[in-house]
């Protein structure tokens, strides 16, 4: 029985969140490529030779905006349900840390998983809080561009307005559940919150 419940434990609990973290990392990856690619090709245009041009620059942008809003309403629950594992599992072998007596082979199985749940909220977090990284470069580069061009009087009005509606333009964050911002800071946050009412929790008992 104990075979068993870990089995399930650890397919249930550790082995398909980090299935489904590894996926959603791919696939933020691929869209942060494609955000660093237009700032890329953002930041190398010459607006000198390139006006024709200037307006699909900024429907692509609008393109890969929609998108990234269709991504952070599909990834939604997705990265609840990741996120809401990790800290169950976390709060697990916090608990199972704190017994007195330890089985090794239990020990084991909480290190294994606590690695695996660390390396997998951590990449989720690192790889999802890329996006609004990558969109912010791009929100400076069209400043950058502003501040050049209309320097030496080099690009007209409908140009000027475009690039102001670039610089304008709100990041996109990922959420987990439409109620927790994916960022950097939130690793920290959470892990200070999840020790800190987990031995409230446990001294209780």
């Amino acid at each position: 029985m104990i075979f068993i419940g870990g089995y399930v434990h650890g397919t249930v609990i550790v082995e398909f969140p980090t299935l489904i973290a590894l996926s959603i990392c791919y696939l933020v990856k691929r869209w942060v490529l494609l955000l660093s690619s237009y700032n890329i090709y953002l930041k190398n245009m010459d607006f000198h030779t390139n006006q024709a041009n200037f307006g699909s620059i900024f429907q692509e942008y609008i393109i890969i905006e929609k998108n990234l809003r269709i991504l952070k309403e599909t990834l939604s629950i997705p990265l609840l349900l990741c996120l809401s594992c990790a800290f169950v599992n976390s709060y697990i072998m916090l608990s199972e840390l704190l017994q007195l007596k330890i089985e090794p082979f239990i020990l084991l199985e909480i290190c294994t998983f606590s690695i695996m749940d660390l390396v997998s909220t951590t990449g989720l977090t690192i790889c999802c809080s890329m996006i609004p990284e990558n969109m912010l470069k791009i929100k400076i580069t069209a400043g950058i561009l502003l501040d050049r061009y209309q320097l030496y009087d080099v690009i007209k009005e409908k140009e000027i307005l475009i690039l102001k509606r670039i610089e304008g333009k709100n990041i996109i964050y990922l959420t987990a559940g439409d109620m927790i911002d994916i960022k950097k800071s939130l690793f920290l946050s959470s892990s200070g919150t999840l020790l800190t009412y987990g031995l409230l929790i446990y001294n209780l008992d």
